[in-house]
């Protein structure tokens, strides 16, 4: 038996599901869980600020992820068990589950999408889009993110985008659109420039899928906009920060 711990917000939790679908791809006879007691109310409530967002999101998200959710009995037998495994991390390396991209690409395929986010892809598949996303609030304040993304890396971005001298029409995701709109929207020139406002809460998540219908992407160090690149299956270019952690460590993310 192996069970695999689930933290964060969403873009995390996608990263160590999809490392607990290779582990069953790996080991078909043995059992996989997952734990999420870190969502449950108690904890929940008075650890709010660990980065749980909107607590566990990928049985909501995705109705063809099916993998068992580990309760006491499982938590507790693997600790006598000979072979057992309980496996803890952020796991966000494509070496993890990279065997396994077309069966992640149909579990976290999203759902059909309400009008507002229909007309939205639409959109997308229609012109030249570049999707940027611009990730703040929280990592303001966070010493390993802060920084890296600041407004002459997405100058930077925006120039590489332009240097073909095509139009573009750039569609803006973010959790401070206010600084978008003051500091984004001056380096896009006379291209065309939408600001993605209309998903919020349990709906936050269309932001990422309507990333995967995007032409050409500059994500944040985010799992989030990662993986909205990762599932996109037309994306001509990805430009992405490095370094992604401001820590002296070995990163497997690219």
């Amino acid at each position: 038996m192996k069970i695999v711990n689930i933290t964060g917000g969403l873009g995390n939790q996608m990263f160590q599901y999809a490392f607990a679908m290779a582990l069953k791809y790996r080991n078909p006879q043995e059992e996989v869980f997952v734990d999420i007691q870190h969502y449950n109310t108690i904890f929940f409530k008075k650890f709010k600020g660990i980065n749980l967002h909107n607590g566990y999101e990928i049985d909501k998200v995705f109705p063809k992820a099916k993998l068992p959710v580990a309760g006491v009995r499982q938590l507790m037998k693997f600790l006598n068990w000979k072979g057992d495994g309980y496996f803890e991390g952020y796991w966000q390396s494509y070496n993890h589950f990279g065997d396994i991209k077309e069966e992640l690409q149909k579990v976290y395929a999203h759902p059909k999408p309400n009008q507002y986010n229909a007309a939205l892809i639409s959109n997308l598949e229609s012109c030249n889009s570049v999707g940027i996303h611009v990730r703040r609030g929280d990592y303001l304040a966070e010493p390993e993110f802060r920084g890296i993304c600041g407004l002459d890396y997405y100058e930077k971005g925006i120039k590489e985008i332009l240097s073909d001298e095509k139009k573009y029409v750039f569609f803006i995701f973010s959790n401070d659109m206010q600084w978008c709109q003051e500091n984004i929207a001056p380096l896009v020139g006379d291209n065309r420039i939408v600001f993605i406002s209309g998903n919020k809460g349990k709906d936050s998540c269309w932001d990422m899928f309507l990333m995967t219908h995007c032409k050409d992407l500059i994500i944040a160090n985010s799992s989030f906009s990662w993986w909205g690149a990762f599932l996109n299956k037309k994306v001509d270019r990805v430009i992405c920060p490095k370094p992604w952690l401001n820590r002296d460590c070995n990163i497997d993310i690219y």
